[in-house]
């Protein structure tokens, strides 16, 4: 991911990217009939996680696809989301 985010910034793309805490310091609010519960991690179900994040600005949707493939080609990564604004 390191050479990824190294490109973008030669792109002059990329606005901020970091990986985020391990799930062991986090914790889940869930809401049931509008009562909160609190369950601290860790937790197991890693495709409930996010691992971190990348932002980058460019002029048009074209262009995002162009800087966002090669991350996906990587064999470990997954982009769930992508939002343009």
């Amino acid at each position: 991911m390191m050479k990824y985010n190294e490109e973008l910034v030669k792109a002059g793309v990329m606005l901020q990217g970091e990986g985020l805490q391990a799930s062991s310091k986090g914790a889940r609010v869930k809401f049931s009939k509008g009562k909160p519960t609190v369950i601290d991690g860790p937790f197991t179900e890693a495709k409930e996680l996010i691992a971190g994040f990348t932002m980058i600005q460019v002029k048009s949707k074209a262009e995002a696809n162009r800087n966002l493939l090669p991350c996906l080609r990587e064999p470990h990564r997954r982009l769930d989301r992508a939002f343009l604004a």
